[in-house]
């Protein structure tokens, strides 16, 4: 971490005062307070405010779900779920990231008016958290051990990946013994805290486990230290709906996006002018087919595509500072150099960061147009570079980089 993180716990319900703990760059704690309407919490960056939830919010489970993207996982998570979310509706699903050797992963439920009444609770004392998380899942625990911690009355039992739930304390070892049967989890230590001990008992521990007692101490400062450093298999509550504002945008996505859109504009060029014979009419359907499936695994909520450049364009101009890509502001040139001279032919586009240079290979039967077609780009582009021309598979090649305008 380079900056402070604000780490925010929710109390027994959205209205209730937040317990709060302010970190410092290396993850120590720096403050610790109470927030609510009348007494904010310290400010924090939007993009390092974290918020904590009690584990009892959510029901979480192991699951295989082998999609292909997180929003159709999110959505088989609904099946997965099918008959323990009794009279639940609008039910939201979030999905860990870290998986096991066998494929599965963690999958949390949780009311979507509830993760909206939590949110808009921080948003009352100008808290707006970038991540959401259930306590149980924030815990670190060694491979095939149980922790068992005491938060007040409650019992917050973390497993890693395999889960865990949260639950008064009373009721902890009962249910514990149902949960541990259904988790497929092998489990040889159960640490429980000591301040629990009445409760636990050797008769708890599944078969061929150990119980040992831990002094667990301050369970918010453990909470606050983890939250510096999220286990992957936490599944974050702040995904598909209820992302971040422009973090469905702004990600990785956007640029890949970005290159679509670049290349899917001068393919259709190239497709219109059906220059090259079928074989290149064959190459652009094909590479216009691939950007479809790009755009789709991108923006899975997109059931129709009627016009690829525009929609795509449509996101990106939702994304605001992505507007400035290097790859988006050097398509412009590029496809009015083609259609002034349709002879030559896109075979390759890359850009790698932080520099603005674009890397760019066209080809054509014969090197005239691809000498006029740098010389367009010259003329349109400012910093230029050109290879010496090559002949590959029968077809002339020019490697051309050149400077996208800021």
């Amino acid at each position: 971490m380079s900056v402070a993180t604000l780490v925010l716990f929710g109390g027994v319900s959205p209205e209730a005062p937040f317990a709060w703990r302010l970190l410092d760059s290396r993850g120590g704690e720096k403050l610790q307070g109470v927030a609510s309407e009348s007494e904010r919490a310290p400010p924090a960056s939007g993009a390092h405010t974290i918020l904590v939830l009690p584990g009892a919010e959510a029901q979480v489970r192991r699951v295989a779900l082998h999609a292909r993207t997180d929003a159709q996982a999110r959505a088989g998570a609904t099946y997965v779920f099918e008959g323990a979310l009794v009279g639940q509706s609008e039910m939201h699903f979030a999905l860990g990231a870290a998986q096991d050797a066998d494929g599965h992963r963690l999958a949390a439920a949780i009311s979507g008016a509830r993760l909206t009444a939590w949110l808009d609770a921080c948003e009352k004392f100008a808290a707006r958290p970038h991540a959401v998380f259930l306590d149980f899942t924030l815990l670190p625990v060694a491979a095939e051990t149980v922790e068992v911690w005491q938060d007040g009355d409650v019992a917050v039992v973390a497993a890693g990946l395999f889960g865990g739930f949260a639950i008064e304390a009373p009721l902890a070892p009962r249910i514990f013994a149902r949960w541990a049967g259904q988790s497929g989890m092998q489990i040889k230590q159960l640490a429980v805290a000591a301040s629990l001990s009445g409760d636990w008992s050797h008769e708890v521990a599944p078969a061929g486990a150990a119980l040992t007692y831990l002094d667990a101490g301050d369970f918010r400062a453990a909470l606050a230290a983890a939250a510096a450093n999220v286990p992957d298999a936490a599944p974050n509550l702040r995904q598909g709906a209820f992302a971040p504002p422009g973090h469905a945008v702004r990600g990785w996505k956007i640029w890949r996006l970005v290159v679509v859109l670049a290349i899917t504009a001068i393919i259709v060029q190239a497709t219109a002018n059906a220059i090259a014979g079928w074989r290149d009419a064959a190459a652009a359907e094909k590479v216009l087919a691939g950007a479809e499936t790009a755009f789709r695994e991108a923006r899975p909520e997109v059931r129709r595509i009627v016009n690829l450049r525009a929609q795509v364009r449509s996101v990106l101009n939702a994304g605001g500072d992505a507007q400035s890509h290097p790859v988006l502001k050097a398509s412009e040139p590029l496809i009015r150099a083609q259609q002034a001279h349709p002879q030559t032919r896109l075979d390759a586009l890359r850009h790698s960061a932080p520099g603005r240079n674009v890397q760019l290979r066209f080809s054509a039967e014969t090197a005239p147009p691809l000498e006029a077609l740098a010389a367009e780009l010259r003329a349109q582009s400012g910093a230029f570079e050109t290879r010496e021309l090559t002949i590959e598979d029968g077809r002339y090649v020019m490697d051309i980089t050149l400077e996208s305008p800021p």
